[in-house]
């Protein structure tokens, strides 16, 4: 097919080149892009300057086939597809012969970014002539919505492609996209500047494939890099070191420049994290079902809707703990709940559970569950903490000399307070578990990502009863930890080891992104007040937020 046809195609494929990255590529869908309805899209604007025709069908009302224009894109997020409508298909257009078509990216690096600014920019000349017929300008990045500059379209219908066009085109797209100087992502004047920017390099590309046809010169030489698609070399790496000395054993491992183990494996994708790894015949799946409210009763727990469920085996909840186990855990003091039983504390904090045949009908009916509270007075701060006296005891102090007295006799004192904010783990792979009953003795092998495996036996041993030996923890490697998976684990670890026990059949479950945020917590915030008397002595109060 003549490259004249595929204009649109040819810009879709250059713009998934800088598409997020290879893993998210391989896992996302076109549909997908269109109705999340990102203001900052890559894909949109190309989809609405080609004028792009989706079939959508929904159970009640059929089929309908919607054009994507400029009242495509309703609001933030928002579009013109309904609740129960299902986005089928997307029918992109071919270009025509006298019509030209591309798109851009301006993002803080070229590979795996989300955009500043994008455009799609399309124009369709006369035949024969370089008088434009029609136009389409889209945006991303300029507003809350993928916008389309209709008037500046509409208005340079008629004319001639030519260098007197431009400043009219950038004055126009100034009026179409107006951005107030405290807009959402700053960088205002950059981000206008880009609108303008990207019909430049557009008007020099067409001028230039006009230039080749017609063999007429009509941009100065100098000016063509300013159309070119940018292709990087392959990066390079070295590394420098110095060599051992030549009587040094070559078991010795000192100073030699010795390769990560599993380098290879994990920079070609061959690494088997937990979550990799095959399922096993008659494998079922968990979804955590948490708390909605960050502190109250829990009056009843009804999850009868859930149980009737495509898929659904059971639901746990802390009546499950085994008879001889605890449902009482913890890194240090046992003072954690596993299923809460008669309060929660926390928004996320785990109820119960369900186990169903797959990881979709698990989490379809975990949402469910219906649990109703009655609401307590939380607390949310640092400062609500303080007032409450809500302290984790022992209280620890260390003193020395009277301070009172040093302040008192101190000329100049300096005081105030600091704050640290709270930090996500957010390592690469979220908490995962898989845990496989051997059928006798309460024998268990369990897979998961934790950085205290020796404090995993313990924990799941307590749980259900067993001797410690009886429980196999392997930790092969993990996607990532910093800490956060030193003694959260226990949050899926031991509902996942209790739903095996209890149905003596493997269970998986692996949290999603959103899940694991909201579940296992991160670093602690802190606030310090601090007092200092010249030479004499000085005062520290810290308080850190624990959570609940």
């Amino acid at each position: 097919m003549p490259e004249s046809r595929t204009q649109v195609f040819a810009a879709i494929i250059e713009m998934l080149r800088w598409f997020a990255g290879h893993q998210i590529r391989n896992v996302a869908v076109i549909a997908g892009n269109i109705t999340t309805a990102s203001p900052i899209s890559d894909l949109n604007p190309l989809f609405l300057s080609a004028g792009c025709h989706l079939t959508l069908v929904s159970k009640s009302s059929g089929s309908r086939t919607v054009k994507m224009d400029h009242n495509f894109f309703l609001s933030y997020r928002k579009t013109v597809i309904k609740p129960d409508e299902v986005l089928l298909n997307i029918l992109i257009p071919f270009t025509k012969p006298d019509e030209f078509f591309y798109g851009y990216k301006q993002a803080h690096r070229r590979e795996d970014d989300i955009a500043i600014v994008n455009a799609g920019i399309r124009v369709l000349f006369e035949e024969g002539t370089n008088v434009i017929k029609e136009a389409a300008f889209s945006y991303g990045g300029m507003a809350p919505i993928t916008v389309i500059a209709v008037n500046t379209a509409k208005a340079i219908v008629g004319r001639k492609w030519e260098d007197s066009l431009v400043q009219d085109v950038c004055t126009l797209l100034e009026k179409d996209l107006p951005l107030s100087p405290d807009a959402p992502g700053g960088t205002v004047e950059y981000r206008r500047t880009l609108t303008t920017s990207f019909f430049y390099k557009f008007y020099l590309t067409v001028q230039l494939k006009i230039q080749q046809k017609e063999g007429k010169r009509k941009i100065p030489s100098s000016f063509k890099s300013a159309t070119s698609i940018f292709h990087g070399n392959a990066s390079k790496g070295s590394q420098v070191f110095d060599e051992v000395g030549t009587g040094q054993l070559e078991d010795d491992s000192v100073g030699r420049p010795l390769v990560h183990v599993s380098a290879a494996k994990q920079s070609t994708g061959e690494a088997v994290y937990c979550d990799d790894m095959p399922m096993i015949t008659g494998e079922l799946y968990l979804a955590l079902v948490t708390s909605t409210e960050a502190h109250a009763k829990i009056i009843n727990i009804d999850p009868s809707e859930a149980l009737s469920m495509s898929g659904v085996v059971t639901y746990l909840g802390h009546g499950d703990i085994p008879r001889v186990g605890s449902n009482q855990t913890g890194a240090v003091v046992c003072d954690e709940e596993i299923f809460a039983s008669e309060e929660v504390h926390c928004q996320g904090q785990v109820i119960g559970a369900i186990v169903a045949d797959s990881q979709a009908h698990a989490q379809r009916a975990a949402k469910q569950v219906q649990v109703k509270y009655e609401k307590l007075p939380p607390i949310i701060t640092i400062e609500d903490a303080i007032e409450a006296k809500s302290y984790i005891p022992p209280i620890r102090k260390v003193v020395k000399g009277n301070i009172d007295q040093a302040f008192a006799v101190s000329d100049h004192t300096i005081q105030g307070e600091m704050r640290v904010g709270g930090q996500e783990h957010f390592y690469l792979e979220t908490h995962v578990t898989v845990a496989i009953p051997k059928g006798e003795d309460g024998e268990m092998e369990i897979f998961c990502s934790s950085q205290g495996p020796s404090k995993a036996q313990t924990q799941v041993a307590a749980v259900l009863g067993v001797p410690v030996n009886r429980i196999l923890i392997r930790v092969k490697r993990m996607g990532g930890g910093f800490g956060g998976k030193e003694t959260r684990f226990s949050v899926l670890l031991l509902p996942v080891a209790i739903a095996a026990f209890k149905l003596n059949k493997p269970v998986r479950c692996m949290l999603d992104r959103d899940e694991d945020m909201v579940i296992t917590g991160g670093r602690h915030p802190f606030l310090g007040k601090y007092k200092f008397c010249l030479y004499a002595g000085w005062f520290c109060k810290q308080w850190k937020d624990t959570g609940c």
